[in-house]
């Protein structure tokens, strides 16, 4: 109830504003009707209807407006920033990105195409990023002080996007290229062991090659951060032609994790399948599945449920994730090559692609600063669509805040409003 007049305002965490209100002013009719026991009797039945309500709310942060005209003082619950994004109201989709240049991550919120910073830290060259959308961790690789950081995302009311607390380091000592995320919240990831100050990811030399690495969640829960499972390298992955020869984008589903190989894809694969190596005793054996070998150099990869999506110098491949036969052909599976615009042809370099769990695929165009779009239900030819101009774009991820985590916040609300009338109850009872 903002009343528009002169008047002073101050910021402040109101310890119990909106029932306090809600007692004093309610009953206040009462009072003149009934006598003392009875008045305090209504207000504990209101506080016991109408607490559970307005409790939550009683916490937040809020405007006290003070105003010069009657002295009263009205509440306004602050939701943030006065620009929302558009459409935020129905949509629970974001897409964030990593700029390595500017030190920066950014996201936007779908269908929006602004761009909003996220608040990272000390990050030295934010790189590939990834996102775990059941527990809503970020992660972001910082290969030159080798490291993985994680950060707890948080939906604000008012639609924007949030870095939740502190960061945490899901990996150290390693320097990492492309990262995937399972549904158990397992950190899979491709590079090698580096030091702070010796930035090897993304040259993907020969001297020093590169492997499939895994870091549990369990162990991330606990802070144990420096000896991910190395699960695929050149040494357990076939002889005399390894399978993961230079490990690049990676992507995992329930069963298996799936990787190109950054060079010499033609010989030694250029879309690898493998077993997780975490399923207990569930056997799904050992072989590992060459896919595809039409490429020498891939780049980033994604999976949907029937797919397998990844980038090569030429555009965005797909294939079936039940490929019957490997594939030789590299004009097969072509879903999108360069644009027809001859400047954005010439710079044309495909990074990183990521899934928005529904239908459609995003990925990065590093060299033109731009992110495309385009569908994701099957591996037919599509146009690209331009969707945002981001000078500098490197890694992409996607995150989609779903209703039961809302309705779980909101139950905890209640349970916390439930309490605060308890608590105030049983305050009525002893005086």
């Amino acid at each position: 109830h903002f009343k528009a007049s002169s008047s002073s305002c101050h910021f402040a965490a109101l310890g119990g504003g909106l029932p306090h209100q809600i007692a004093q002013n309610m009953p206040r009719f009462a009072g003149s009707l009934q006598p003392a026991p009875v008045n305090v009797m209504c207000r504990m039945l209101w506080l016991i209807l109408l607490g559970p309500l307005v409790a939550p709310h009683s916490l937040a942060a809020a405007v006290v407006v003070q105003s010069a005209d009657d002295g009263a003082a009205s509440v306004v619950v602050d939701e943030g920033y006065s620009i929302a994004p558009a459409g935020y109201r129905h949509s629970k989709k974001y897409l964030v990105a990593s700029f390595p240049r500017l030190k920066q991550v950014a996201y936007v919120h779908l269908p929006d195409n602004v761009w909003r910073p996220l608040a990272v830290g000390d990050v030295a060259e934010p790189s590939a990023i990834a996102i775990d959308e059941q527990s809503s961790r970020l992660f972001i690789a910082d290969p030159p002080n080798a490291v993985i950081w994680w950060y707890k995302l948080h939906k604000r009311p008012n639609g924007l996007l949030e870095t939740w607390g502190r960061r945490f380091a899901a990996v150290e000592g390693y320097a990492a290229q492309w990262l995937a995320v399972n549904g158990q919240g397992d950190l899979y990831f491709t590079g090698q062991p580096s030091k702070a100050g010796t930035n090897t990811a993304g040259k993907n030399s020969s001297a020093k090659a590169s492997s499939v690495y895994r870091q549990d969640a369990a162990d991330m829960s606990r802070g144990l951060s420096h000896n991910p499972v190395e699960i695929y390298s050149r040494s357990n992955s076939g002889n005399p032609n390894s399978k993961a020869w230079q490990p690049s984008g990676v992507t995992v589903d329930s069963f298996y994790v799936y990787w190109g190989n950054h060079e010499q894809g033609k010989k030694h694969g250029s879309v690898v399948r493998g077993v997780r190596k975490n399923l207990g005793t569930l056997n799904l054996g050992t072989r590992l599945l060459k896919m595809n070998d039409a490429l020498d150099e891939v780049r980033g990869m994604t999976s949907t449920g029937t797919h397998i999506f990844f980038l090569g110098p030429a555009g965005v491949y797909g294939m079936p994730k039940n490929q019957p036969d490997t594939v030789h052909n590299d004009t097969i599976g072509l879903i999108a090559a360069a644009p027809g615009d001859s400047n954005a042809a010439a710079n044309w370099n495909p990074t990183n692609i990521g899934f928005d769990g529904d239908a459609t695929l995003y990925f990065t165009d590093s060299s033109n600063g731009v992110v495309y779009s385009l569908p994701a239900q099957n591996a037919a030819g599509h146009r690209l669509t331009k969707f945002s101009d981001a000078p500098g774009v490197h890694g992409v991820a996607l995150i989609a805040f779903h209703r039961g985590a809302g309705a779980q916040a909101r139950g905890n609300r209640y349970s916390l409003g439930c309490a605060t009338t308890f608590l105030v109850l049983l305050s009525l009872v002893s005086f």
